[in-house]
């Protein structure tokens, strides 16, 4: 709900300038002098000179007319025109402060910032302006400090309060952030915003009675808020039971901890470990060492908690009945909870919705495909499909659960519900087409392509699928006329420019991969992959070697921890006759795609130059049995004779 807003001026001072603006403008009036601050605070007495170069009021009009017509540059002009003429207005330094900070000139705003506050230190807009620039800088700690004196000030800043325990809890102290929220529901004890983000803390503090309380103080105050339940109905999912933490162990499984703490392992029960445990990639590959929660199951809860449940998912379908995400949390919570009739209800009503209604798929695909809760997803899909037998977007979506859970030849099976009227075919072709190719359908996935190609021939994209497939399969000259055909349709398509170069790197046209690279790096200056790809050219070539090394440390910049592009680097220096540096970087190339057989191969080039041939067979060995593994591109022939030479040079 709050991000950084625009730094307010008082009401006083801006609308005070506003009005005089359309007075001077017209017939010309004094009254809203008041706006411009001599030191002592009081309006200047002099006649109306809103007209007359050379006064202040002539070149704010003059800056705010330039303002209007978003021309910046004047704007700035006329204000320092007009604070050069009246050097004590703290509202004419306050304004171009503000385009200062538009223009994202930090340094020059905080120079008139600064200005303001040495002659009136308790300006409150200007202390607000003053944490505002801090806050953009990075400086969370300077931000906060002037926000505090800024409410110490002017208490009745509810918006300041807001912005500060933002801070404090993005700086890992909820505790200040608790003070805050606490000091604006003391401060406006009707504003709900404060004792909802007091509510949100405390649950984040393992606070759960105070955040239950301070959310139903939200819903007093404004009962049909959506946040504040959902915030409960997690909060009750969460008191369910106890969580357990273990640390896994030597020998520890997934299976063997489910069996052992829910007395039962389910895929049902491992996604709602998965999403307790955000910061592991996957849940059921555990590493020793690992903590991991156990959250409670929703079957195990005590009848009132349920019931709350229910009861705050029904309030919000009452007072919103197309929301849909409720919908879904609920038909979810009663398959959870053992109530399976009344979870195919509120799902098959869903699917009816849908076939009207594209805001139901739209909200699956947000609140639970995007997520990867894909088990639960396929369950209310299916329940769905049972309402809406013939939705072509609940196939889509149960196409796109299968095929994400490995499940391709099923995925195909709903893809090919999908009807040509409706909005999902085209994604849904692609979907078929990659599908097609993964299952060894390389004729299929061509057609299905070629078909997208006839249905948007201007849509460049296409081009590029159907062309990576045939550079897949080698069928390279199919390729390149794919990607030249593209590049007609947009010629400033990166991706196209560099696919074509690629296949001008594997038909063995050095030459023509470094035009290629270089015409790209002209319109993408900072391409990692071009970048990489054309300084390892270079080192293939044994050429330009001081430029490859410049090009390669580029794109590492970019991506400093790419294995390839890491590899180039050593491949660089290795051409360059650095062998202790190549060794660096290959070493740790290697480290970062330990089964790469071309990566491997070059490691092992580093050490048998080195004299090392013991350890370098051993690293062809590796190379070699990765190369048959299908890992990436490799020539394993090579290989095999890099070792046959060693071992007859060797005789072992």
């Amino acid at each position: 709900m709050i991000s950084t807003p625009t730094l307010p001026t008082t009401n006083k001072y801006r609308s005070a300038f506003r009005v005089f603006l359309i007075l001077a403008l017209t017939v010309g009036m004094y009254a809203c002098g008041a706006a411009v601050e001599t030191r002592d605070g009081k309006a200047p007495t002099t006649p109306d000179l809103s007209s007359v170069p050379g006064n202040s009021y002539y070149f704010f009009s003059k800056a705010e007319i330039s303002r209007q017509s978003g021309d910046l540059e004047k704007t700035i002009y006329w204000l320092n025109r007009a604070i050069h003429a009246d050097p004590e207005s703290a509202y004419l330094k306050q304004e171009l402060a503000y385009i200062y900070l538009y223009e994202e000139a930090y340094e020059e705003a905080l120079v008139l910032v600064n200005g303001i506050l040495e002659d009136y230190p308790e300006n409150v807009d200007a202390l607000v302006m003053l944490a505002g620039i801090h806050q953009r800088q990075g400086e969370s700690k300077k931000a906060a400090d002037v926000y505090e004196k800024a409410i110490a000030i002017d208490p009745s800043l509810e918006k300041i309060y807001l912005i500060l325990g933002s801070i404090y809890m993005a700086d890992e102290a909820p505790q200040r952030a608790i003070d805050v929220y606490t000091r604006l529901t003391h401060q406006s004890p009707d504003l709900w915003d404060g004792y909802y983000f007091l509510a949100k803390t405390q649950k984040e503090l393992g606070d759960p009675a105070a955040a239950e309380k301070n959310f139903n103080k939200c819903l007093e105050l404004e009962p049909r808020l959506l946040s504040p339940r959902f915030e409960l109905i997690a909060l009750y999912k969460q008191q369910a039971g106890s969580a357990k933490t273990v640390t896994i162990k030597e020998g520890d499984t997934l299976y063997a901890l489910c069996r052992k703490i829910y007395g039962q392992y389910s895929e049902e029960i491992a996604d709602t470990i998965a999403a307790a445990n955000p910061h592991i990639r996957d849940i059921r590959i555990l590493q020793t060492g690992q903590t991991i929660q156990f959250p409670p199951l929703a079957a195990d809860m005590d009848a009132a908690t349920r019931e709350k449940i229910i009861s705050l998912y029904k309030g919000i379908l009452a007072d919103f009945p197309d929301n849909y995400k409720a919908a879904i949390g609920l038909a979810l919570f009663y398959h959870h909870t053992d109530s399976p009739s009344k979870a195919v209800g509120v799902m098959k009503s869903l699917g009816e919705k849908s076939l009207s209604d594209i805001g139901v798929v739209q909200t699956l695909f947000q609140t639970l495909i995007e997520s990867k809760e894909f088990t639960d997803a396929r369950i209310v899909v299916a329940g769905m499909l049972e309402g809406a037998p013939a939705s072509s977007g609940l196939h889509y979506l149960m196409g796109v659960i299968l095929d994400e859970t490995g499940e391709k030849e099923k995925a195909l099976s709903h893809f090919q519900q999908v009807t040509e009227d409706t909005r999902y075919y085209e994604n849904t072709l692609v979907h078929m087409a990659f599908l097609y190719e993964e299952t060894g359908q390389t004729e299929k996935a061509e057609e299905t392509f070629n078909q997208l190609i006839r249905k948007n021939p201007e849509n460049p994209k296409f081009h590029l699928y159907l062309g990576s497939l045939y550079e897949r399969v080698k069928a390279y000259e199919k390729a390149e006329a794919l990607f030249s055909q593209g590049l007609e349709i947009a010629p400033d398509n990166i991706d196209l420019m560099f696919r074509l170069g690629v296949v001008f790197d594997k038909t063995g046209r050095k030459e023509a991969v470094i035009r290629q690279m270089q015409r790209l790096l002209e319109k993408d200056p900072n391409n990692a992959s071009a970048l990489n790809y054309l300084g390892y050219t270079y080192a293939e070539l044994g050429e330009n070697l001081d430029e490859a090394q410049s090009l390669v440390e580029a794109a590492l910049k970019i991506k400093p921890d790419d294995p390839y592009i890491t590899d180039s680097l050593g491949w660089v220096f290795f051409k360059k006759g650095d062998l202790e540096k190549a060794l660096e970087m290959l070493e740790k190339a290697v480290r970062l795609a330990p089964t790469d057989p071309v990566l491997l191969e070059h490691l092992g080039d580093a050490y048998l130059q080195k004299g090392d041939t013991q350890k370098a067979l051993e690293i062809y060995r590796r190379s070699l049995e990765n190369s048959a593994e299908g890992v990436s591109e490799a020539n394993p022939d090579e290989v095999k004779s890099k070792i046959e030479q060693i071992l007859e040079k060797e005789q072992i």
